[in-house]
């Protein structure tokens, strides 16, 4: 192995790799792989109120996050431990709607073409702090509300949180 440079070690482990996946009828094909990933990537819509009616015809939650993802250590905490993960994804993307209204520090959405919306929302919604999680139920009746992290502490969490959520 002292013989052998990087770089021809690296080519062969690149060759190993590709000739070491195996061929068969199981294989999955290409569209099925990227309609995996796809399910694993969290479906966010920012029209609080097409969100709304899309909730009222399909029966499904609503989330309504109100995050400083820019500058808010515990919504980044959020976004990346529980809500931007495979299995929460996986889960929302099935059973929720989910609208992100992200602010700046200086309480600017960062969306500027529903700004006047999500601070409408703020305000009626009495936001004090950042992370919020609002659930709703289809019709948009606030059945739960989750201030800063709480005691979320996996995916897991936050589906139980919403699925007893009534």
């Amino acid at each position: 192995m002292k013989n052998i440079s990087k770089k021809k070690f690296f080519l062969m482990a690149v060759i190993s790799a590709l000739c070491a996946v195996p061929v068969s009828a199981e294989n999955k094909t290409s569209a099925s792989i990227k309609a995996e990933v796809k399910s694993d990537v969290l479906k966010v819509k920012e029209d609080f109120d097409a969100v709304l009616e899309a909730a009222k015809k399909d029966g499904k939650k609503i989330i309504l996050q109100f995050s400083g993802n820019e500058w808010c250590p515990p919504c980044q905490m959020l976004d990346k431990f529980i809500v931007n993960t495979k299995e929460f994804a996986k889960y929302a993307n099935e059973k929720l709607h989910m609208v992100v209204a992200d602010f700046t520090r200086y309480g600017e959405p960062h969306n500027k073409k529903f700004a006047k919306r999500y601070k409408e929302l703020a305000e009626k919604y009495n936001l004090r702090g950042f992370p919020t999680l609002i659930i709703m139920s289809p019709n948009g009746v606030v059945i739960d509300t989750i201030v800063g992290l709480e005691n979320l502490r996996s995916p897991q969490d936050l589906i139980d949180r919403i699925n007893k959520a009534k």
